[in-house]
């Protein structure tokens, strides 16, 4: 899939950004903070995608709108994105699609892509987008920007078809659980804070058991109080009432007789009033016996050796913890029970993922780009290949040049399984500790493996890439917008 034009229409105002078929390159001649990655990332959004624009390009403005045209050996499509809606239109069709983002992404990917496996869509965008700030320490696993996460295991196992639902939700039970394990572990280290701190006695058992009593009688005594006050608010317009009809005067005829309207023959209400009288009473009897009870648990209180009062929310809630009986001794060792289980559980995923032929294909590419790179020596010694964790002992620019093979290796399995051509969007490849002869390297490993392949990598140094076509940006991305009031020409 090829991108050929992102328009970007903000208000009145549009630049359009024309891109070839081959290696492109988005540069600010040296300068930074221009708008090099808001170009990149405007990308990503017009296709669907959640990331955040930058500090001085809010990309969910309601004014803004991005048209974005793409094409394949056998099709073209047209997506309009505004903040939480994309549309679609195959070709030269007027008919649209509309998806509701990010709630029917995938159905939107799906289109666009032709990918029908969610494992392998949504782990889209860490085989072919490398961000500038995240994008150089993803790996294997982690975050490719913003929220939008890159897991090998699930790329993998999308890719051969492998059914590990069982297993990820094992997984997803345990990581649960375990959160459960660490916020009691977290509750009983701030217990041991909370009784090395104190310069009272902490209550007994009977004491939390009576305190809690008496601030749920407090809550009880409130909402009588309410009720009561409530009760006498009706008696109130009552008695308004009662005068106003009393002070105009009105009468009404019983025959020959003219019989003046009163609260006295006023049908039912002096019912009314008595039945409020009564239940005013029976609230404020209740209320008095609420409020000796509590008097009782506070003097019992006081007796048991610690002055309670209802205080802060946190003295409550110290109060609380420290009466709890906390075992950070089992809890340890239920929590390093589950580690066990997780990593039993991620073993037996590793081993089904390792045997299938999309796992070899990507070892084999992360292999020979390594090796291009003048890297393997120092790769080979760990044991795990592209499934490591070991990560410790990688830094500078062998792990960015690792960063670099493991990911243009995931697009090269896009192809093989999917048949589909990623556009490679490379942000900023000169970030971190690269020299010149590696940055040499990377270049010439896009332009041989990856002919035919559509390239674009923002840069403020031009003259290390070898581009096909250049877009500049001087002074900010929207520089020399024209200003279209004919939307029909932009979709």
């Amino acid at each position: 899939m090829i991108i050929d034009k992102l328009t970007i229409r903000d208000g009145m105002s549009t630049k359009t950004f024309v891109f070839s078929n081959g290696f492109n390159l988005i540069t600010s001649n040296g300068a930074n903070q221009v708008g090099k990655t808001t170009l990149i990332r405007a990308l990503l959004f017009a296709m669907g995608e959640n990331v955040p624009g930058t500090q001085s390009f809010d990309f969910q403005s309601a004014k803004k709108e991005f048209y974005l045209d793409l094409h394949s050996d056998s099709s073209q499509v047209k997506l309009l994105r505004t903040a939480n809606t994309l549309r679609l239109r195959d070709g030269d069709s007027r008919d649209v699609v509309s998806y509701v983002l990010p709630l029917e992404l995938y159905e939107a990917k799906s289109k666009i892509w032709g990918i029908s496996n969610r494992l392998v869509s949504d782990n889209l965008l860490g085989a072919c987008y490398i961000d500038q700030d995240k994008g150089w320490t993803l790996l294997n696993r982690g975050k490719a920007i913003a929220n939008i996460s890159f897991n090998i295991e699930d790329f993998v196992s999308g890719l051969a078809g492998l059914d590990l639902a069982n297993e990820r939700a094992e997984i997803k039970k345990i990581e649960q659980e375990t959160k459960r394990y660490k916020f009691a572990l977290g509750a009983a280290g701030y217990q041991r804070d909370v009784l090395e701190n104190e310069t009272q006695p902490i209550p007994s058992e009977d004491s939390n058991r009576d305190f809690s009593r008496q601030q749920q009688l407090l809550m009880h005594a409130s909402y009588l109080k309410k009720r009561i006050n409530a009760m006498k608010a009706v008696q109130k317009d009552n008695k308004r009432f009662a005068e106003y009809i009393e002070h105009l005067k009105l009468r009404i005829k019983d025959g020959s007789r003219e019989i003046p309207v009163n609260r006295e023959n006023l049908v039912g209400f002096e019912d009314q009033e008595k039945y409020l009288e009564a239940q005013v009473s029976v609230l404020k009897s209740n209320l008095k016996e609420t409020e000796r009870q509590i008097d009782a648990i506070q003097i019992a209180l006081n007796n048991d050796g610690r002055l309670f009062s209802p205080g802060s929310d946190l003295d409550v809630i110290d109060r609380r913890i420290a009466g709890l009986k906390i075992d950070s001794g089992t809890l340890e060792k239920g929590e390093k029970e589950l580690a066990k289980q997780k990593k039993a559980v991620k073993k037996s995923i590793a081993s089904q993922v390792t045997i299938c032929e999309p796992y070899r294909f990507i070892a084999d590419t992360i292999r020979d780009f390594t090796e291009r790179l003048g890297i393997y020596e120092a790769y080979s010694k760990d044991t795990h290949g592209p499934l490591t964790n070991n990560l410790k002992n990688k830094s500078g620019s062998y792990y960015q040049g690792l960063v670099f093979a493991f990911r243009l290796a995931y697009a090269k399995a896009i192809e093989k399984y999917c048949y589909l051509r990623l556009p490679l969007i490379i942000d900023s490849p000169r970030s971190g500790e690269l020299n010149r002869e590696n940055f040499a390297k990377y270049m010439h490993l896009l332009k041989n493996q990856f002919e035919g392949w559509q390239i674009i990598v923002a840069s403020i140094e031009p003259d290390e890439i070898p581009a096909d076509h250049t877009i500049e940006i001087n002074r900010s991305l929207m520089e020399d917008a024209e200003i279209n009031m004919n939307l029909s020409t932009l979709w």
